[in-house]
């Protein structure tokens, strides 16, 4: 009886829990499903605004400098002192080497000296010539007197009131005034000739001086340009002949960027009103524009294109090493009709979407290039014949976007 009573118990229970269970199901609400909604996916996107934007190209350019200036010693003399090493910035007229000046010093005193004798004989001739004028008037006054007493004598001999000797004295007396005149004359005829060569003497003379002027102002070698060193080639005390090179300097003011512009470039660097390319330059977070100078119009053989020339960027902070290489972004003449997009924009090489209605459309491109907007932000530049002023552009990147689909723009 017991064991029927175990038995029973667990059966009953579980009944009375199936029929609740049944009642439950049997009475429970239903519920009307609802249809499937379409999903709207929000989005970036750009109206277009159509006109000339210049593309860019990305090169790499070393900072050279053509001008490198090699010093040399014009004298032999041996080296005081060393200003500046190797690497040293140094602007133009500052002192690099002193050189021994004691030659150079004594040199140009003779010279000094030379001139002032030379000065010192002219300033003699002058006075001479002066003298021999003033003595050629009364040499001649005396001839005349000289010829009186002739006249007299000669008269007297005729009356025999004087002797032949005595007309004879006279006439010698004349004839050595005359000499005396004739070579008073000379004196004075030479002068010119004797004051030329004196001045001629004198030229040469200030000529050594100058000479030796410049030897002594070589023994303090100075920068003739603004600069960096480049070599420093002797060392103090250092016995330095003619010729000798001191030091090597890279003129810094001379500095400029070369870049390779590949060959397919070459034809569109300029456009029909030769408006020069501009090269953007980023470096130490600091933007600076790069002008054009100048393109190398001939291509080496086994080169892809041709070397072109930018101006080193002035007035700025920028530290830049002569020789280290900078990536630049070379800005190419505008083209019109032309979309500046965001990377995002582009699908694939040439596809991009429309929004048309809150739904994607796929259409075509022209890729033209990279281009950088006002902001110095990079983008893309396109061009389509389908696209049109006031359209819409997707300008969001995700993996969904296909045609048809729909969109909700950002605001």
């Amino acid at each position: 009886m017991n064991f029927l009573k175990k038995l029973l118990i667990p059966l009953i229970i579980l009944l009375i829990a199936g029929a609740v269970v049944a009642i439950l199901i049997k009475t429970k609400p239903s519920t009307q499903q609802k249809p499937p909604t379409e999903p709207e996916w929000v989005v970036k996107a750009q109206t277009v605004q159509k006109g000339s934007n210049s593309p860019y190209i990305s090169l790499y350019a070393q900072l050279i400098s053509p001008s490198e200036v090699s010093l040399s010693s014009n004298i032999e003399a041996s080296v005081i002192e060393r200003h500046v090493e190797t690497a040293s910035k140094v602007e133009k007229n500052q002192l690099l080497l002193t050189l021994d000046s004691f030659t150079q010093l004594q040199q140009r005193d003779l010279r000094q000296a030379e001139i002032n004798e030379i000065k010192s004989l002219i300033n003699d001739e002058k006075e001479r010539y002066s003298h021999n004028l003033k003595a050629l008037k009364k040499e001649k006054e005396l001839l005349k007197l000289a010829n009186s007493t002739v006249k007299r004598a000669s008269t007297l001999e005729k009356s025999a009131m004087a002797s032949s000797s005595q007309l004879e004295e006279a006439r010698r007396s004349v004839l050595t005034q005359e000499i005396s005149i004739e070579q008073r004359q000379l004196n004075i005829d030479s002068h010119p000739i004797k004051l030329n060569q004196l001045k001629a003497k004198l030229a040469q003379a200030r000529t050594r001086l100058s000479i030796a002027e410049k030897d002594l102002k070589d023994t303090q070698l100075s920068s003739p340009v603004n600069g960096v060193v480049k070599q420093v080639k002797v060392n103090k005390g250092e016995y330095v002949r003619k010729g000798n090179e001191l030091i090597t300097l890279i003129d810094t003011d001379t500095l400029e960027f070369r870049a390779l512009l590949p060959k397919k470039y070459i034809k569109t660097l300029f456009s029909s009103n030769d408006i020069p390319p501009k090269a953007i330059l980023k470096h130490d977070n600091n933007t600076v524009i790069l002008d054009f100078s100048r393109i190398g119009n001939f291509i080496e053989k086994g080169q892809a294109g041709s070397y072109i020339y930018l101006k080193q960027p002035v007035n700025t902070d920028l530290e830049l090493t002569i020789g280290q290489i900078y990536e630049i972004s070379l800005v190419l003449q505008p083209i019109k009709q032309t979309i500046i997009l965001p990377h995002e924009a582009l699908y694939g090489t040439d596809n991009l979407f429309l929004i048309k209605e809150n739904r994607l459309e796929s259409t075509s491109i022209n890729w033209l290039g990279e281009s950088i907007d006002e902001f110095g932000n990079e983008n893309i530049l396109v061009s389509s014949p389908h696209i049109k002023n006031g359209d819409v552009i997707l300008t969001s990147k995700f993996a969904n976007a296909l045609p048809g689909l729909k969109v909700k723009i950002a605001e």
